[in-house]
């Protein structure tokens, strides 16, 4: 049988009993999954969490939920956090995790562009400086300007003329993924509109970095899904109290 190897955020009441729940792990998971491994446990109050340690054997402690929902050692994360934190710390997961995947993607995507464009081109160097390009962009819209300055330097070892063209195929190459591509890709990826991922990158670099450029899509998702959701209830409640009083 296999092991599931569980995280847990929150250790109250209902961590301790959603604790009990998944030790039975061939009941919820099914006859694969035998054994339930209680990897880590995350609480704002460290003695809450020492504590659930002690009683559910849980291998190690932290005091920041992110420990949990990024640990490569945790196959499952068990948010058990009071109703309205739990709400907002899940779409924060979710919205993290997509847009890193995402992220990723969309890296492969221009990567992969810039090499065929420069093998078309007969640039040198293609596959190395379009790696390079790729891992840049990891960091959004603006990333593969930093691999372009690199590859940039290496191309003018060999001509100085083949440097300029590079510069100016990769400037419309990035033109074109990042009002494009970028948006569709990543935006959808969140949730978040393509306009309003462009706005929250312009922000968050104005405000942050590097690191703000990062986050800035994630979080930016987060609150648009917040607001979003709380103006469906509103107009669910205000639909209901119409009909209320019609009848």
């Amino acid at each position: 049988m296999k092991e599931i190897r569980i995280g847990l955020v929150g250790s109250g009441w209902m961590g301790k009993a959603h604790s009990s729940a998944l030790a039975d792990a061939e009941m919820l998971f099914g006859p694969d999954y035998g054994t339930a491994s209680f990897e880590i446990v995350a609480d704002a109050n460290e003695e809450a969490a020492k504590s659930a340690q002690k009683k559910i054997g849980f291998k190690r402690t932290s005091t920041d939920w992110h420990d949990v929902v990024t640990d490569p050692n945790v196959d499952l994360v068990d948010i058990a956090t009071p109703n309205a934190f739990h709400y907002v710390v899940a779409i924060l997961n979710n919205r993290f995790r997509n847009f890193f995947v995402y992220q990723s993607i969309e890296a492969c995507i221009l990567g992969t562009l810039c090499y065929i464009g420069m093998r078309i081109f007969d640039f040198p160097y293609a596959a190395t400086i379009s790696i390079l390009i790729g891992f840049s962009a990891m960091i959004p819209v603006v990333g593969a300007y930093i691999g372009v300055t690199i590859g940039t330097i290496l191309i003018m070892t060999h001509s100085v003329t083949l440097a300029l063209l590079f510069v100016a195929y990769v400037v419309i190459l990035q033109q074109f993924e990042g009002n494009l591509i970028y948006p569709y890709v990543v935006g959808g990826s969140t949730g978040l509109p393509g306009i309003w991922v462009i706005f929250a990158i312009t922000i968050g670099s104005a405000l942050g970095g590097i690191l703000g450029m990062l986050v800035s899509v994630p979080v930016a998702a987060t609150l648009y899904q917040i607001v979003k959701d709380n103006v469906v209830r509103r107009e669910e409640a205000k639909a209901a109290n119409t009909i209320e009083n019609n009848d």
